[in-house]
């Protein structure tokens, strides 16, 4: 389940369009039994996250606290007194509006790429060498595929 906390509002994308888009993405990779908070925030706000958790004191797009200490390809287990969390991602629309125009990608596209990549973090995926870019692009891109797929009508 994803549960959508807004700190700070933003007009360019209806706030179901983040549940749909990430619930899609979680199902495709069968961790829909967990919950994903979406904190949707300004600038100063992921800016402080940023400096206080990875010593960067500049705003950035999304930050991803992923509850499990996972590797790539391993997936989470909830044991019986275990919280169903796979963690937070924080998510500046400032930032990815500002980002989208300077790549000349529209809006949409974009938060589908950033939900999926936050996604992949939170999963144990990471991308500071090439090695692990070249384990996580290809995860990203069968996420966006799976979160542009139409759900089917339930009866």
């Amino acid at each position: 389940m994803v549960n959508l906390v807004v700190l700070h509002d933003f007009d360019g994308l209806p706030h179901q369009f983040y549940t749909d888009v990430l619930e899609k993405m979680m199902a495709h990779l069968g961790v829909d039994n967990f919950d994903v908070a979406v904190v949707l925030c300004d600038k100063d706000y992921i800016q402080k996250l940023n400096a206080q958790h990875r010593g960067k004191d500049v705003p950035t797009d999304i930050l991803s606290f992923p509850f499990f200490q996972l590797k790539p390809g391993e997936r989470p287990e909830i044991g019986q007194d275990d919280v169903a969390d796979l963690g937070d991602l924080f998510l500046c629309m400032e930032q990815v509006v500002e980002d989208a125009a300077f790549l000349k990608v529209e809006l949409q596209p974009r938060m589908h790429h950033l939900l999926a990549h936050g996604l992949c973090h939170l999963l144990g995926y990471t991308h500071y060498t090439e090695e692990e870019h070249v384990l996580m692009e290809p995860l990203e891109k069968e996420l966006i595929v799976a979160a542009s797929k139409r759900l089917p009508k339930q009866d």
